[in-house]
């Protein structure tokens, strides 16, 4: 074991570790494009039509859930129900 070099002085041979500043993500998403200027207006009837569908959705896979499992579904999943 005497015939082999030291830890220390093996690291020597690379030189000191160049010094580079931390780099973010390789690349950015894209943020949405806004469209502005003339909007349409929102239909308040569907926007309350569709609220109460996915209520009835939710409530639905609650109770079963709840029927299957023998407890409350957990929020987390709740919230990928909603």
């Amino acid at each position: 074991m005497s015939d082999a070099p030291s830890l220390a002085s093996t690291l020597e041979l690379l030189g000191p570790m160049p010094v580079s500043q931390p780099s973010g993500p390789a690349s950015q998403p894209t943020p949405p494009r806004r469209v502005t200027g003339a909007m349409t207006p929102i239909d308040w009837g569907i926007v309350v039509t569709l609220r109460r569908e996915a209520a009835q959705h939710i409530s639905t896979a609650s109770e079963q859930w709840l029927d299957e499992r023998g407890a409350p579904m957990p929020d987390e999943d709740l919230r990928v129900h909603a």
